[in-house]
């Protein structure tokens, strides 16, 4: 139905954010560390089985003039250069400004959370 689309950029921020998120839950004890690099391990194995990985480097496409963080800019490039209609994230903080009907589209690339991607796109 849809094939995600991921670049080095959007792998480490993965990486970042999770085990963050791994060390506020679980702690950041030797075990609780070697756990949370066999679950990214794991988790790695299953998503390269359906992932395209595309090149994220500069340069970057022009993205919307309100996109201040640098470092969002190789998500939009990452979109544009694997030919994506969607980004979709729960970091809502960078999306551009909302078109009339609700909607954060730039250059035909829609940006949506999570929740919304599988509500209106995937329909479940």
């Amino acid at each position: 139905m849809f094939v995600p689309m991921w670049s080095p950029w959007i792998i480490g921020e993965l990486y970042r954010v999770l085990s963050w998120k791994w060390a506020e839950t679980h702690g950041t004890t030797d075990e609780q560390w070697r756990v949370c690099s066999e679950k990214a391990n794991t988790m790695m194995l299953l998503l390269e089985q359906c992932w395209t990985l595309v090149d994220s480097r500069q340069p970057w496409p022009l993205a919307w003039s309100s996109l201040e963080d640098e470092f969002d800019k190789p998500v939009f490039a990452t979109a544009v250069r694997g030919g994506a209609h969607y980004v979709v994230s729960n970091n809502t903080h960078d999306f551009l400004p909302a078109n009339k009907q609700g909607r954060h589209v730039w250059q035909g690339i829609e940006y949506m959370t999570a929740p919304v991607f599988l509500s209106d796109v995937l329909r479940i």
